[in-house]
């Protein structure tokens, strides 16, 4: 079973994926999270195996929230898993830093 947390600052969207994501036989959403602080604090608590990362969050960028889940975290970076997602790019969404440690699948 692969653990989900999601965090976004739009509860409408959280809605429709938790929806989406519900009987996904081998998905389970363990948790939700509106800003950076409690993204921290959840993944944290509930050590999920994919986060679901808004990049434009109240409080700071989810680039900024994922830096900080792993220096609490660490995780080879063979096994990271990051999603990340937006409506819009801004000065803070710094694409270099999503596609950093990628590599196609074979």
């Amino acid at each position: 079973m692969t653990r989900i947390l999601l965090v976004d600052d739009h509860p409408l969207f959280l809605d429709g994926v938790r929806a989406a994501l519900t009987g996904a036989g081998d998905l389970e959403v363990v948790g939700e999270a509106p800003d950076v602080a409690e993204a921290v604090a959840r993944a944290a608590e509930l050590l999920p195996d994919v986060v679901l990362m808004d990049l434009n969050l109240p409080d700071a960028s989810g680039v900024e929230a994922t830096s900080r889940i792993l220096a609490n975290r660490p995780i080879p970076a063979r096994q990271r898993r990051c999603i990340a997602r937006t409506q819009s790019v801004t000065r803070s969404a710094r694409p270099e830093l999503l596609i950093q440690n990628t590599r196609p699948r074979q």
